[in-house]
């Protein structure tokens, strides 16, 4: 007996010491066992815990883990990890990876659920501040009085704004359904800018010739920088046009 207790004693600290939540629940989800960081994450302590439900954080939690609960055992087999959110003791949001597997006893029979839980706030934090930042680029491009562009390397479309579109005379359907190099009067010209601004990174400021879906030509002052928009390695160009000047020149 003593053994056996110095092995259980020696069980709790190992679980006390992993970075993450562990618990043991009965089959009417009723807990065990909970370690530290656990314990620590709600302010409660082992006795607060000891035989409570989940329902102790609050009833929707209650009534959310032991469904999970349920369904683990009923199931007989691991849930995949899940995104969950609690609120801690210091009343903020925290986001976690859930996963919850049945707990068999000696003979095999299941007898309750243990449950492992990672923070992962930081990284969904950083997610969510990505896509806020994403869509201020985006809303700023979209208001840019300087025609911008972004496309793939092959001359696929993944985003113009309005002042694009009025420069080069076309619809957004039209510009994305055609390739990039079909509005350069040269397409030899489109294919040197494109091989030297993936070899550079960077084209300056270059005047180009291009045209219109009606034929019309026009010149712009056209720069490009290698980026990634949207998970996808492409190229932003900005369009200054200067046909007005350059018919200016020839009168």
């Amino acid at each position: 007996e003593e053994a056996v207790r110095e092995s259980e004693e020696r069980l709790k600290i190992i679980i006390d010491m992993v970075p993450a939540i562990i618990t043991v629940k009965d089959r009417d989800s009723r807990y065990l066992l909970t370690n530290r960081y656990h314990k620590d994450l709600f302010g409660l302590s082992q006795e607060e815990l000891q035989g409570k439900t989940p329902a102790v954080h609050s009833t929707e939690h209650g009534e959310k883990m032991k469904d999970m609960d349920r369904t683990v055992m009923e199931l007989g087999k691991t849930m995949p990890y899940t995104d969950y959110a609690v609120t801690d003791a210091e009343g903020r949001h925290r986001d976690l990876m859930l996963t919850k597997a049945p707990l068999p006893d000696l003979s095999g029979e299941i007898v309750g659920t243990v449950t492992a839980a990672i923070d992962i706030s930081d990284r969904k934090q950083a997610e969510r501040d990505l896509q806020a930042s994403e869509e201020l680029t985006r809303r700023i491009l979209e208001a840019s009085p300087v025609g911008v562009l972004i496309a793939t390397r092959k001359g696929e479309h993944l985003f113009v704004n309005d002042r694009a579109l009025e420069i080069q005379g076309v619809t957004r359907v039209q510009l994305f359904s055609a390739n990039a190099g079909e509005y350069y009067a040269d397409p030899e010209v489109r294919k040197k800018l494109k091989d030297d601004l993936y070899q550079t990174g960077f084209t300056p400021p270059t005047e180009v010739e291009l045209v219109k879906p009606d034929g019309t030509h026009y010149f712009v002052i056209l720069s490009s920088t290698v980026t990634e928009f949207e998970g996808q390695k492409a190229h932003l160009t900005c369009l200054y046009d200067i046909s007005e000047r350059k018919q200016a020149e020839r009168a």
